[in-house]
């Protein structure tokens, strides 16, 4: 019986944990989608849900050799590039000046005052 309690303990306290993750993120996620890729480029789609369409979309593409930057490097990072999203929820882009067959990783969030959504990623391979 202490067991189960004790197990029945550990999975609420990391439900609780996930949770309190969600709620610090404070925005969802953006959803992206690869539209046309070329050699030197790739086009993509940006998918808001409805609390993050009055905020400010980041993003940036490095080599898949490179770390996973964080939201607040996102953020503040003079590499990104943003544009207000001002209520739409759907948004084209693209990424000119890729070299051809390497395998780049887009990432976005969205920025919303001091709230910052958890960090989206896309794995794209010119060709």
């Amino acid at each position: 019986m202490k067991r189960i309690f004790s197990i029945s303990l550990l999975i609420f306290s990391c439900f609780l944990i996930a949770c309190e993750e969600d709620v610090e993120s404070g925005l969802s996620t953006p959803v992206l989608d690869a539209r046309g890729v070329q050699t030197d480029r790739f086009s993509f789609a940006i998918t808001i849900e409805e609390d993050g369409v009055n905020g400010r979309l980041y993003y940036l593409v490095q080599t898949t050799d490179k770390a996973k930057p964080s939201a607040q490097e996102i953020n503040g990072s003079p590499l990104a590039t943003s544009f207000d999203l001002n209520g739409s929820d759907f948004k084209l882009a693209s990424m000119p000046g890729l070299a051809p067959k390497t395998d780049y990783t887009l990432y976005a969030i969205v920025a919303l005052g001091d709230q910052l959504s958890k960090v989206a990623s896309l794995q794209v391979t010119t060709q």
